[in-house]
């Protein structure tokens, strides 16, 4: 009996996503850009509305052969990412004309070396990269070490010396076309320029050490260098001056209580409850991209709003660190040991309620495996994962934060750096005992948290200072009689009193002559450099301050004050303490009243006088 038929199913294998694009440089004269898409870039960033001038510059730039597209600079999918990363974080290079770079010719800037054979040893950006990670380049982390490799490439874009980029150390070419004019056009911050001056010493010792240059032009990179690193350190008193203005607009911008109960009460928040509570009862759920998103942002703020962390412990938090957490006191503590201050104070600490740590765990058990999925072993172990499924960088975490605050309706101006501010401003305001204990969640000196608030409290602390030195001064008490006087101004009271020559107001003669300044010549020059004299000082109003009496009196006691001498504190108080009278005018009115009353007396007397 022949055997049944049958059609062998092979299982289908989901294809993985291979980025296949290349960095390009922009073949438009001037544009330093280097794009792994050009037709976007030259739509977007260009305006080039035309398909067919779009299709020309796509032609011209395949014809250019760049360091980029030549064979042994290709560069594999985690240097890509590194690229989109940089790119992300605003280091890509913007668009100029071509004649602001080409304005020093090449012939008076070449060093001694430009046409020797050093260059062909140097293989590409990518080693230099390498290199910065051994023990020769100071084993710094890979995210340092590709941030200095592109901004030393970006330099020798920029100067022209992209094909040989050890040629670059020729100080006037940097001077003219570095820092004459490509930072002025980026509008490059002062701590940007060092980083990119920094990457330029890093290369230097990179081409000395690996041998690819002469001895006769090792000499002449070690003089560069040292040039360099005075340019650098020329920029440390700018560059602080920035840093202070930042906290001193960061002042406006804290994260106060009424932002956060907002937020916890927004649409947002409700949305990814909703969806997190969810996925609790139903196991076979699959979400889409957008859930993920929702539910992953609103966990971040959760965990940056209880921790006031950095963003490098929740881009390197590890899903097996959240299901080791420990309960301490009620709260579950999640230890990270990949962070920035690691190495001095240990792991990070990330402290969360029940309810957030159970979403937390519920996250990554049942909605992150299915991102995860996609990615590979690129990603694996990561807590916090991009849409597609590769990890988080602290800027991409940043921009989480920001979409997220922004849904609810608050600023989108949020970063972690100012939530820590405004962490450690409530907390030195509100709980000061606290202090050490916020710089140990926060993985920081204590030193480092008391000059930061120190920043964000000025303003107060310079109220308070200008208070206190009022009343030293004696200046408060004045202040405050003179104020209230003038709200006393409409004097409706003494209306039934027959009208008098008030402060200001003197009925001169009408033959004399008000084009000529009126001169006083009573002999108090040689006074006024005696720290007793009263200044002249502002108007107490147009009402009747004195009463009848009270003006007899304080006329009779001051007679020969207003006659002749310095209008002096000393000397008015001398005089009116004689009597009772006296003193209770004293205690009625303020110094700066009777001063300038007495001042009147003496402007009257001194015109009659010289009318008679």
């Amino acid at each position: 009996m022949p055997r049944k038929s049958y059609v062998y199913h092979c299982p289908k294998t989901q294809r993985k996503a291979v980025d296949s694009h290349r960095p390009r440089r922009c073949p438009l004269d001037g544009c330093y850009a280097v794009v792994k898409r050009l037709p976007p870039h030259l739509r977007e960033h260009h305006g080039i509305r035309d398909e067919s001038v779009v299709k020309d510059w796509l032609r011209t730039a395949r014809l250019n052969k760049s360091s980029l597209n030549e064979p042994g600079n290709h560069t594999d999918s985690e240097g890509d990412n590194s690229t989109d990363y940089l790119h992300d974080n605003d280091h890509d290079m913007a668009t100029g004309p071509a004649s602001d770079y080409d304005a020093v010719s090449e012939e008076e800037v070449e060093p001694p070396f430009a046409h020797s054979e050093d260059s062909n040893g140097f293989t590409s950006f990518d080693s230099f990269a390498s290199w910065l990670q051994t023990a020769d380049g100071g084993r710094k982390s890979e995210k340092s070490a590709k941030q200095h490799a592109f901004q030393a490439q970006t330099v020798a874009t920029v100067t022209g010396k992209e094909s040989r980029p050890l040629e670059l150390f020729a100080k006037e070419t940097l001077q003219a076309k570095f820092l004459g004019r490509y930072v002025k056009d980026k509008q490059f911050s002062p701590a940007t320029i060092r980083s990119y001056l920094s990457s330029l010493i890093h290369f230097g010792n990179y081409a000395t050490m690996q041998g690819y240059v002469s001895g006769e032009s090792k000499s002449h990179i070690q003089t560069m260098l040292s040039c360099i690193r005075r340019w650098i350190a020329s920029f440390r008193k700018e560059c602080c001056v920035a840093s202070l203005q930042k906290m001193d607009t960061d002042v406006q911008n804290l994260v106060t209580r009424a932002d956060i109960k907002a937020f916890e009460s927004s649409d947002a928040s409700r949305e990814a409850i909703k969806l997190l509570s969810a996925t609790q009862t139903d196991d076979a759920q699959v979400v889409t991209v957008k859930q993920y998103v929702t539910m992953r942002d609103y966990l971040l703020v959760q965990v940056v709003l209880a921790n006031d962390n950095r963003l490098g412990v929740l881009s390197s938090m590890l899903t097996s660190e959240i299901l080791n957490a420990r309960e301490i006191d009620g709260h579950m503590v999640i230890s990270v040991g990949k962070h920035k201050t690691a190495w001095q104070y240990g792991p990070a600490k990330i402290v969360l309620t029940n309810t957030v740590y159970a979403w937390l765990k519920l996250f990554m058990t049942k909605i992150l495996p299915q991102i995860s999925s996609h990615s590979g072993s690129s990603s694996a172990g990561y807590a916090f994962l991009t849409a597609n499924g590769q990890p988080m960088e602290s800027g991409q975490i940043t921009r989480a934060l920001q979409a997220t605050w922004k849904k609810a309706n608050l600023s989108d101006k949020i970063t972690c750096t100012l939530v820590r501010k405004s962490a450690v401003t409530a907390v030195h305001q509100e709980a000061p005992g606290m202090a050490p204990n916020l710089a140990d969640l926060m993985g920081h000196r204590t030193a480092t948290a008391e000059r930061c608030y120190r920043v964000v409290n000025r303003e107060k602390t310079c109220v308070a200072a200008a208070k206190t030195l009022s009343e030293v001064t004696g200046r408060s008490e004045i202040s405050v009689r003179s104020q209230s006087n003038r709200v006393q101004r409409p004097c409706d009271s003494d209306k039934s009193q027959p009208e008098q020559l008030t402060d200001r107001t003197v009925q001169r003669p009408r033959d004399s002559d008000e084009s000529q300044p009126e001169q006083f010549t009573d002999g108090t020059a040689e006074f006024m450099d005696d720290a007793s004299v009263v200044p002249p000082s502002s108007n107490s109003g147009l009402c009747k301050l004195f009463n009848p009496l009270q003006a007899t009196v304080l006329l009779e006691s001051c007679d020969h004050i207003i006659k002749q001498g310095p209008i002096a504190q000393q000397r008015i108080t001398e005089a009116l303490t004689i009597s009772k009278s006296g003193q209770h005018i004293l205690e009625t009115f303020s110094m700066v009243q009777i001063v300038n009353r007495l001042k009147y007396e003496r402007k009257r007397f001194l015109h009659f006088s010289n009318a008679k």
